[in-house]
């Protein structure tokens, strides 16, 4: 066997051996990377002949899993996103409780609780309204949304939402864009 033959073989022995390490590792290979076979290892020596290339691996697509529709937040910029909003009476354990969008007419806090998202490296401020029949404004509370938060859960609250009619929670970003509103009723 010449230098050559004897070192593909080698080469070709040890890529299989490496390969059938690495099909006992634990951790199973991402779905988006393709899956490299190596080809066997000859069982016995081949007779001299001509240096052939090595053959080229064969590569095997996984079939693409199929990933649920997403769901959308209200608003997502590059950093902020807004993930829900929701009306209650009641903020309990950082949660709303009996969230609704129909409220009798009383001067009782009625809450905007907001889950949040803020990737971004710097603080970003919001205002919440509650906007009224014939223009009437409420509310106007100031929110922080600190830096590089996944989840933060914060709310805003009026008293003043006691006039029956429709009615519109509102979250504005610190340039006055709506990213986010809850209409609701006052009966």
């Amino acid at each position: 066997m010449n230098t050559h033959t004897r070192d593909n073989f080698l080469a070709t022995l040890l890529l299989s051996a490496l390969m059938a390490l690495g099909s006992a590792c634990t951790e199973p290979a991402s779905a988006d990377a393709p899956a490299v076979t190596a080809p066997a290892a000859p069982t016995a020596p081949v007779a001299e002949a001509a240096p052939e290339a090595a053959p080229a691996p064969r590569v095997q697509t996984a079939e693409p899993t199929p990933t649920p529709a997403p769901t959308r937040p209200t608003y997502r910029a590059d950093a902020l996103s807004v993930h829900r909003l929701a009306l209650t009476r009641e903020i309990e354990d950082r949660e709303p409780v009996d969230a609704s969008d129909t409220f009798a007419a009383s001067r009782e806090r009625l809450f905007a609780f907001l889950e949040l998202r803020n990737r971004g490296g710097a603080e970003q401020e919001l205002s919440v309204t509650f906007e009224g029949p014939d223009g009437r404004s409420t509310g106007h509370v100031m929110l922080s949304v600190p830096a590089n938060v996944w989840r933060w859960r914060t709310w805003a609250w009026t008293q003043g939402a006691d006039e029956p009619g429709a009615w519109t929670a509102q979250v504005r970003t610190a340039d006055g864009t709506l990213i986010s509103e809850q209409t609701f009723t006052i009966e």
